[in-house]
């Protein structure tokens, strides 16, 4: 994503974990993927740790913290085509491009 973007924390901590869950399938905050339906275990709330301290004083106190960033990370792929939309993202913050600026979705949200 790039040396300044990852320095100074532009991708959301919630956003990092929630695709490394994502990435991983953790079975622990994911149902298997041949599921029907929602892959969420848990709806994500309106507000999740942004930053990497905040992440790691949340995610000891709320063990589902990871389903429900997992959850957001996949509702918003869901809204903007997937896996690519995830490249994209990637490449769009390694050319310089805001977190905030590409992720930007009206049924997910910013935050």
């Amino acid at each position: 994503m790039g040396l300044r973007q990852f320095l100074f924390g532009d991708m959301p901590a919630w956003f990092d974990e929630g695709l490394a869950v994502v990435v991983a399938n953790d079975s622990r905050y994911l149902p298997p993927e041949e599921t029907s339906g929602s892959r969420c275990r848990e709806e994500p709330g309106a507000d999740l740790p942004v930053t990497g301290k905040d992440w790691s004083r949340s995610a000891g106190a709320d063990h589902g913290l990871y389903a429900h960033a997992a959850c957001r990370v996949l509702l918003w792929m869901d809204a903007n085509g997937g896996r690519p939309a995830v490249l994209k993202l990637l490449d769009g913050m390694a050319a310089g491009q805001r977190f905030a600026e590409l992720y930007a979705d009206p049924k997910v949200g910013t935050r």
